[in-house]
């Protein structure tokens, strides 16, 4: 059963009639035909199995490298009134964190021709990029940032903060 499976699924993208002429061309059986075929199918899945993860690039631009991939999101965006944008029309951001620990900016773009980048970010960088975005709830999604923004933030002088006696 799984040779006639794995010959079905290959046949969906060549036909019979292109296996008789492959043969009649090659000087071969259609059964030596089809055992390629059946091999090369083999081989491409195991050579997808052992392939990384499709993704963005993630670039550290100290040294240039591709240091990961990462799956697209764009959890920095908001809504402008018409779109969800992080700030120009086709425009998306996105944060993640990698598993030693860095940060990932996503930059996303719906513009043909471009496509998706990612790049380091220190922790600053990301505690910036999510107060601009306004989404507070990513610190619950990155709660090793909260010290830093708290560090970071001069809070506001609210009315009953202020001195009785000056009022």
């Amino acid at each position: 059963m799984m040779v006639k499976e794995q010959f079905n699924i290959r046949l969906e993208q060549t036909t019979i009639k292109n296996l008789k002429q492959i043969a009649k061309a090659r000087d071969k059986s259609m059964a030596d035909i089809v055992q390629t075929v059946l091999k090369d199918y083999i081989k491409m899945q195991t050579v997808k199995k052992e392939a990384p993860e499709d993704g963005i690039p993630v670039i550290d631009h100290e040294t240039g490298e591709i240091v990961a991939l990462v799956t697209y999101n764009n959890n920095l965006d908001f809504w402008d009134g018409s779109n969800w944008t992080s700030g120009s029309t086709g425009r998306h951001k996105g944060l993640t964190q990698l598993q030693n620990g860095e940060y990932v900016l996503i930059l996303g773009t719906d513009w043909q021709g471009e496509k998706d980048e990612a790049i380091l970010i220190d922790k600053d960088r990301a505690v910036d990029e999510i107060i601009k975005s306004r989404n507070m709830n990513l610190f619950q999604e990155f709660p090793d940032l909260i010290p830093i923004a708290n560090g970071k933030l001069i809070k506001e002088k609210k009315k009953q903060d202020e001195d009785p006696e000056n009022e």
